[in-house]
């Protein structure tokens, strides 16, 4: 901006230097890279814009700001001179809302995503749960079933032993009436 006349450009910009220490000095040598793009009657507005949206459409984000500037920057050759900072301006307010459209369908995305996660992960632990109680119940026919197993060879043995007793008891009441008939047949 050797031929500039005015030079309130340089006050705008060692102010803003003052006031963004971090992102001061990457600015400015930003905005030297690039205003040799824009019209010679528009450079100065054109700073102000860029410092204005600097602060007011991209949060004092230089990276975001230098993004969006590098996409408009090929496009000054179709546009009309006195026209550059006007349009840079509604290209940011485009830029922004575009994002902001775009982020708002990837947060809703995003949203959709994990309540989809949270539902498999409802599913998989409802699964579990419901597998859980399967096994629980298998488990307890199995165990009713060992119960009712012991309990039948246990009735089984008992019912051996009281028929065994109940033969000998059979066998020692014969044996006794045989004696009897033979002491009652020695006795006649």
């Amino acid at each position: 901006m050797a031929n500039e006349s005015n030079m309130d450009y340089l006050y705008l910009l060692s102010n803003f230097g003052e006031r963004n220490p971090n992102d001061g000095a990457p600015f400015i040598e930003y905005i030297s890279s690039i205003i040799d793009k824009f019209d010679v009657q528009q450079r100065t507005e054109t700073i102000q814009y860029l410092m204005i949206s600097y602060y007011n459409y991209f949060d004092q984000d230089l990276p975001k700001l230098k993004e969006s500037t590098d996409l408009f920057t090929p496009m000054l050759s179709g546009i009309n001179g006195e026209d550059h900072s006007e349009t840079l301006m509604n290209y940011y307010r485009l830029y922004i809302d575009k994002n902001r459209e775009r982020d708002n369908e990837i947060a809703e995305i995003d949203y959709e995503y994990d309540q989809m996660i949270d539902n498999i992960e409802n599913q998989y632990l409802q699964d579990q749960t419901m597998a859980s109680v399967e096994y629980a119940k298998k488990k307890d026919v199995k165990s009713t079933l060992r119960f009712k197993s012991v309990a039948g060879i246990g009735v089984g043995i008992l019912l051996i032993v009281l028929t065994g007793i109940l033969l000998v008891f059979l066998s020692i009441q014969r044996s006794v009436r045989k004696i009897e008939e033979k002491v009652l047949a020695g006795q006649d």
